[in-house]
């Protein structure tokens, strides 16, 4: 159960990401956070959430190289 909501909202992330659906990912992001002191206990939420945090960020790196090559990581 609570690998399939920690995969859903990474799913969901990907969708989002994919999609250039920003404030959507920004609500997933929310919810993770909201989500995971009931997933994994109070004590384990704070790095359950830097996880998913770099999780989402390489996701949405990797969605950018995709979409606009590498001249997307430069300013």
């Amino acid at each position: 159960m609570r690998s399939s909501v920690v995969g859903l909202l990474l799913f969901s992330v990907v969708a989002f990401s994919i999609a250039e659906a920003g404030t959507a990912l920004f609500c997933t992001v929310i919810l993770a956070w909201a989500l995971f002191p009931l997933l994994v206990g109070t004590r384990d939420a704070l790095e359950a959430g830097c996880v998913f945090m770099l999780i989402s960020l390489g996701i949405v790196v990797v969605v950018s190289l995709a979409r606009y090559g590498p001249g997307a990581l430069t300013p």
